[in-house]
């Protein structure tokens, strides 16, 4: 199979930083589960930095 698997990247702000988190799904379509997995990866990185 060619292509490329559905990607999502989001950027927050916390403070002073800028925080780019990039999700890859295994399908080669956008859907709401990766969304949802995208926002979850954000949301455990910022809570990982200070002042997060």
């Amino acid at each position: 199979m060619f292509g490329s698997p559905a990607r999502i990247t989001l950027w927050t702000q916390v403070s002073n930083l800028v925080v780019e988190v990039e999700v890859t799904g295994r399908s080669r379509q956008v859907t709401p589960e990766v969304r949802r997995r995208t926002v979850v990866a954000v949301r455990q990185a910022v809570r990982r930095l200070p002042g997060g």
